[in-house]
C-alpha cells in the first residue's frame, strides 16, 4: 500500500469523524436562542413560580415583582403566562443562571393553573425570555423558571 493511499482512507475516516462529531452538537450551542430562533426547553429543568410584593419577598425564593434585568420592553417587571393568555404579552419571563441572560426558549404548550382564578389554562407556542434570576440558579443553567401568575 502507498503512503498516498493510506492518507486518504485516514483522512476519509477523519471526516466522518468530524462531521459526525459535528451532528452530534446540540443547536442550542450553534445558535443564539434569538426571537426569531428560540431554543428549544426541550432539554432543561423547567418549574414555575409566582413572584409578590407582599411583606418578606426579597428574602423569599419567589422574589419581588422586580426582574434582575430588564426585559424586552426595558422594565424590570416579569411577564407571566397570564399576561400571555391574555394577549397582553408574547413572551414569558424566565428565570435562570446569569449565563442565560437574554435568551429565548420555545417552552411549547404548557398548561398551569393561575394563582388569580385558580382555574387551570393551556397556552401554546410559549416563547420566554430570560431576565431575571435568583440563588436557586446560580451554576445551573439548565433550569429554567416560568413565571405564571403576579400577585
Amino acid at each position: 500500500m502507498l503512503y498516498s493511499d493510506m492518507y486518504r482512507k485516514y483522512y476519509r475516516c477523519t471526516t466522518v469523524v468530524i462531521v459526525f462529531v459535528i451532528s452530534v452538537i446540540s443547536p442550542q450551542y450553534l445558535y443564539a436562542c434569538t426571537a426569531a430562533a428560540p431554543c428549544t426547553a426541550s432539554d432543561r429543568i423547567i418549574t414555575f413560580y409566582v413572584p409578590h410584593n407582599s411583606p418578606g419577598c426579597r428574602t423569599s425564593m419567589e422574589g419581588c415583582v422586580e426582574t434582575s434585568r430588564p426585559g424586552l420592553d426595558g422594565q424590570r417587571v416579569p411577564r407571566s403566562l397570564d399576561d400571555v393568555r391574555s394577549g397582553k404579552t408574547k413572551y414569558v419571563t424566565l428565570a435562570s443562571d446569569a449565563s442565560n441572560y437574554g435568551k429565548y426558549f420555545n417552552l411549547g404548550t404548557i398548561t398551569y393553573t393561575s394563582a388569580l382564578d385558580k382555574q387551570k389554562h393551556t397556552v401554546q407556542n410559549v416563547v420566554g425570555y430570560v431576565h431575571d434570576t435568583g440563588g436557586a440558579f446560580r451554576g445551573r443553567p439548565q433550569k429554567l423558571d416560568v413565571n405564571t401568575t403576579i400577585c
